[in-house]
């Protein structure tokens, strides 16, 4: 690289890690920030007192010292939820919204003995929700079946006009 071209790239080097710098630090959202409470309505009961709780107990605190909501969820069939610190109180508040969900059906709210386990997956739903979700499953399927069929036949169509003008 000949002298002239060496200082234009370093000029520009400078000049890109100086735009870095001043860009304005963007925070690392968390996935509740970005996607909120990422579990069934009828889990509401469950979590929302720890929400309320959060709220609550960050009114008179500055931003150092509030506790931050990370995560809402359900995983392996059961409620999870995740902040920044916890309290005691609101360590057995969530302990208790934990345990209670795996009796709950995610999506009613209505009590069950025990989710329903279906090929490895823990699905924390009633029989009748299972059975309504297995039924949204099959017609979104057959939907996604009927366009596949259409874009076979549509290519079959556009192959067979091909051929034709070709023989011609």
């Amino acid at each position: 690289m000949d002298d002239e071209k060496r200082k234009k790239f370093l000029a520009e080097v400078e000049r890109a890690r100086k735009e870095r710098q001043n860009r304005p630090k963007v925070e690392p959202k968390w996935p509740y920030e970005l996607y909120g409470v990422e579990c069934g309505k009828g889990w509401k009961d469950l979590y929302q007192p720890v929400l309320d709780y959060v709220t609550e107990y960050n009114k008179d605190k500055d931003d150092e010292n509030k506790i931050e909501v990370h995560q809402v969820k359900e995983k392996f069939g059961g409620l999870r939820i995740y902040l920044s610190k916890y309290t005691p109180e609101i360590r057995k508040m969530i302990d208790e919204a934990e345990e209670k969900s795996y009796n709950t059906c995610e999506i009613c709210g209505k009590h069950i003995k025990k989710p329903i386990v279906e090929n490895h997956w823990i699905y924390p739903m009633c029989r009748n929700c299972f059975r309504k979700d297995e039924e949204r499953k099959d017609e979104v399927l057959k939907q996604f079946e009927n366009k596949i069929k259409k874009m076979k036949e549509s290519f079959e169509d556009s192959k067979d006009k091909s051929s034709e003008g070709s023989e011609a």
